[in-house]
């Protein structure tokens, strides 16, 4: 277990016990320790209820990598996991025990982040980014070098009602990011916008 206090984060200890107990690995994506696609919504409509009834701020980002079936198609289904997987690592590391990672449609990730304003939700992109910039992967004495795009919500929007808004909104931000070109984060129109 990564350094879980039980005392600060009891939820962490959980998930760690959960992670590390192989009876109970059906349950999440087999050997990443992220939560399913349908994990991960049940847990985000539990948070986002709990932040609004408390609340509290959260942030959800969108995650993917940019030109990953690029990567497939050129080095293999190996070379992608390999990328998938450091990437899922550097998520990890870059997040806090307590976060909900998981995995959503088109290989895509997602980090659903407890009490974190917007400017915390920034610097938290920018090190994943930061970090996926500086991965290096050599494929057939080839060096291979990814980027990242991630669309961004926050529930102190007046318009985030729910976690399919956000959902929606970070969906959006990840569509401006990829089609800017990647390598950024993005947040999409406000949410007031869309209520």
């Amino acid at each position: 277990m990564r350094g879980v206090d039980a005392n600060a984060n009891p939820f962490a200890l959980r998930r760690a016990r959960r992670m590390s107990n192989p009876a109970t690995l059906s349950f999440s994506r087999t050997g990443t320790g992220l939560f399913t696609p349908e994990e991960v919504r049940a847990l985000m409509q539990v948070e986002f209820e709990r932040a609004q009834r408390y609340t509290y701020p959260i942030a959800l980002l969108l995650i993917q990598v940019d030109h990953l079936a690029q990567i497939q198609t050129v080095h293999g289904f190996e070379a992608k996991q390999a990328v998938f997987e450091a990437v899922i690592e550097l998520i990890k590391s870059e997040t806090r025990d307590g976060d909900l990672l998981g995995t959503v449609v088109d290989d895509r990730l997602c980090a659903l982040i407890p009490h974190t304003h917007p400017d915390a939700a920034k610097s938290v992109s920018d090190r994943i980014l930061r970090g996926a910039r500086a991965l290096q992967f050599y494929v057939a004495e080839r060096t291979v070098r990814i980027t990242l795009s991630i669309g961004l919500a926050h529930n102190q929007d007046p318009g985030a009602t729910s976690i399919a808004t956000l959902e929606r909104v970070a969906e959006e931000g990840l569509s401006v990011a990829d089609a800017s070109g990647g390598d950024r984060r993005a947040w999409a129109l406000p949410l007031s916008a869309l209520a």
